[in-house]
């Protein structure tokens, strides 16, 4: 669990700003659900900067291979005429 998502799941636990909403069962507090919808959100949000930053390292790569590509054939050309 990372440090902000333990900092907030332990709000919730010990009566933090979201215990304080009603969830529907009629106390007021928190619930194991509240807390477990809170930690689900935190890893699908992190779930989805490692895909982006993934895409990212892959665009990268298949632009560095393209201009590489093109470096070897210039090189090819040149040897050619020369």
């Amino acid at each position: 669990m990372t440090p902000d998502l333990t900092k907030e799941v332990l709000d919730l636990q010990q009566g933090g700003h979201l215990c304080q909403q009603d969830n529907g069962n009629g106390n007021g507090g928190s619930s194991a659900a509240t807390v477990e919808t809170v930690a689900r959100l935190h890893r699908a949000r992190a779930a989805e900067k490692q895909r982006e930053e993934l895409i990212e390292k892959r665009a990268a790569l298949a632009k560095a291979e393209w201009a590489r590509k093109k470096i070897e054939t210039i090189l090819r050309l040149l040897d050619l005429a020369g």
